[in-house]
C-alpha cells in the first residue's frame, strides 16, 4: 500500500491556495484594469476640456488686427501663461511661434474645421504627443495651439506603475493568506488523517479534539464515536481470540498425559499385533494409527498455541544452511520409492533458530511428500539481505484460488483428507518463519507442482565463484 498509494498531503492544499490566489489575481487585475480604463479616459477628457478653456482665453485675447508685431505680443503673453506653441494663418500668410513649427505640422482637420467651433486633433511631433486645438480669432485668422501631452502621459504611466506595483502586492498578499487559509481550513482533515494512520499503527486510544461549533467538530465527534466502537470491537475480538487460544491451550495441555500413556499403550500393542487373531488386528490397527494421529494434532495445537501467544522467544544462531538441511532431511521419514535432490550455494548462512529452522523444512518437505510427486528438490540462494530456500515437487500442484489457502489452520482439499495429517503443518511453518523475521510463500499452478519458498535473514553474504553442494536423498 503503501506510499505509492498514500495522498500527498499538501496537493489539495496547494490546489486550494491555487485557487484563492487565481481569484484574488483574476479580480484584483481585472478592478486595476478598469481602474486605469476610467481614470486614464477621464484625465484625457480633463485635458482636452482644460486645453479648449486655454484657447477660449487665448481667442478673446488674440488682436484685431494680425501681424508679426501683434503676433509676436500675444504669443509672449500666452507663453507666460502655458508656453504652448501657436499657428495663425490669415490670407495665405502663417505666424508661427516656433521655428520648426510649420503648416505641414497642423492636422488638416483642425485648419479647415467648422467656424466659431473648436477642432480637436492628435499629432506627433520631434518624438511627442500633442493635443492641437483650432479656432477662429475676431479679425478671421485661425489660430492653432498645440498642447504637449507629455505630462499626461507620465502620469499615466506612473499611475500604470502604482496598479502594477499594487497588483503584485495583492497577489503576493493573497498567496499567504490563502496559504494560511487553506492550512487552518485542511488541519482538520491532516488530524484525522494522522489519527486514522494511527489507529491503523495500532494505537486505538487515538482521538481528535472536539473544538468549535462547525461541521469540522461534528466530523471529529463522528469519527471519534467510531474509534470508540473499533476499539471495543478489537477489545471483544481480542478477548475472544484469548479466550480461543487459552481454551485451545488447555484443552491440548489436558490431552497430553492421557495421550502420553495411549500412544505407549498402542506402540506396546503394535509390537504384539502378530499375536492378536484376524478381527482383534485390524481393529488394533486402526486404533493404534489414530492414536498416532491424535497425539500428533494435540502436539501441533499446543506448539501453534505457544506461536500465537508468543510464549517461546526466538533465540536466532548463524546456520550454514547446507548443514542444517542435511540434518533435517535425516529426520523427515519419506514414503517409498520418494527421493529428495538438496542444491545448496557454498557458504549460504541463515540468522535463525536451529529448532524452528527444522521444524519449518520438515514439515514443507513432509507436505510435499505426501502430497506431492516422488522427486522432490529443495535449493538455496542468496536473494538480497535474505535466503531463499525453494523445496519443489513434482505433484499436481495447487490451483491458484487455493494457493493462500494451504497456510490457513485445519485446511485440507478434497484429494488430502483421505492422506491423513492435520492440517496444521504449514500454518505451523509459516508462523516460525514470520517469528524469525521470515516468510513462506507458495507458487505452482495446476499441472506444474508446488514450490514453497521459504525466506529468512541472510547471516553472511555466499562465496562467489564456487560451485554449489548437490546431495541426493532416497
Amino acid at each position: 500500500m503503501g506510499e505509492s498509494r498514500r495522498l500527498r498531503p499538501h496537493r489539495f492544499r496547494r490546489r486550494l491556495t491555487a485557487a484563492f490566489l487565481l481569484v484574488a489575481a483574476v479580480s484584483s487585475g481585472a478592478l486595476a484594469v478598469l481602474t486605469y480604463a476610467v481614470t486614464s479616459e477621464y484625465r484625457q477628457r480633463s485635458f482636452e476640456s482644460m486645453s479648449h478653456d486655454e484657447v477660449q482665453i487665448a481667442l478673446a485675447l488674440a488682436p484685431t488686427e494680425l501681424d508679426d508685431q501683434s503676433f509676436e505680443r500675444m504669443q509672449s503673453a500666452y507663453e507666460k501663461r502655458s508656453g504652448t506653441d501657436t499657428v495663425a494663418f490669415l490670407g495665405g500668410r502663417t505666424y508661427t511661434s516656433a521655428r520648426t513649427l510649420t503648416r505641414a505640422d497642423v492636422p488638416d482637420e483642425v485648419v479647415s474645421g467648422p467656424a466659431d467651433e473648436l477642432a480637436t486633433a492628435r499629432t506627433r511631433r520631434e518624438g511627442h504627443d500633442y493635443l492641437v486645438v483650432g479656432g477662429d480669432g475676431p479679425d478671421g485668422a485661425r489660430y492653432v495651439f498645440f498642447f504637449a501631452m507629455d505630462q499626461l502621459e507620465d502620469s499615466l504611466e506612473e499611475l500604470r506603475t502604482v496598479l502594477v506595483v499594487g497588483w503584485v502586492l495583492v497577489v503576493a498578499l493573497a498567496a499567504a493568506v490563502g496559504h494560511l487559509i487553506a492550512r487552518r481550513t485542511l488541519r482538520p482533515v491532516r488530524d484525522a488523517a494522522e489519527a486514522a494512520t494511527a489507529i491503523a499503527g495500532g494505537l486505538l486510544d487515538t482521538r481528535l479534539p472536539s473544538v468549535g461549533e462547525d461541521e469540522f467538530r461534528a466530523w471529529a465527534d463522528s469519527f471519534n464515536d467510531m474509534a470508540d466502537a473499533l476499539g471495543a470491537k478489537i477489545d471483544e475480538l481480542r478477548r475472544a481470540a484469548a479466550r480461543q487460544r487459552q481454551f485451545t491451550a488447555d484443552v491440548a495441555h489436558d490431552l497430553r498425559t492421557p495421550l502420553t500413556g495411549m500412544a505407549v499403550s498402542a506402540e506396546l500393542l503394535q509390537k504384539q499385533m502378530d499375536d492378536l487373531p484376524e478381527p482383534s488386528r485390524r481393529a488394533a490397527t486402526v486404533l493404534v494409527r489414530d492414536v498416532q494421529r491424535l497425539r500428533e494434532l494435540v502436539l501441533d495445537l499446543l506448539e501453534l498455541s505457544r506461536l500465537d501467544a508468543a510464549a517461546d522467544p526466538v533465540r536466532p544462531e548463524t546456520l550454514d544452511v547446507a548443514a542444517a538441511i542435511e540434518t533435517t532431511l535425516d529426520s523427515v521419514p519419506l514414503p517409498p520409492g520418494v527421493g529428495v535432490t538438496v542444491s545448496v550455494e557454498d557458504g549460504l548462512a541463515v540468522h535463525a533458530e536451529r529448532g524452528r529452522f527444522r521444524r519449518i523444512v520438515a514439515n514443507i518437505v513432509g507436505n510435499s511428500a505426501v502430497h506431492g510427486g516422488a522427486r522432490i528438490s529443495v535449493d538455496a540462494v542468496r536473494d538480497g539481505d535474505a535466503v531463499a530456500i525453494r523445496i519443489h515437487d513434482d505433484g499436481p500442484g495447487i490451483a491458484p484460488d487455493r494457493a493462500e489457502r494451504v497456510f490457513d489452520r485445519f485446511y485440507k482439499s478434497d484429494a488430502s483428507r483421505a492422506q491423513g495429517g492435520s492440517g496444521l503443518g504449514l500454518a505451523i511453518a509459516r508462523e516460525h518463519a514470520r517469528a524469525m523475521g521470515g516468510d513462506v510463500e507458495l507458487d505452482g499452478g495446476p499441472g506444474r507442482g508446488a514450490t514453497f519458498t521459504v525466506r529468512l535473514p541472510a547471516a553472511a553474504p555466499d562465496r562467489e565463484g564456487e560451485a554449489p553442494a548437490v546431495v541426493t536423498h532416497l
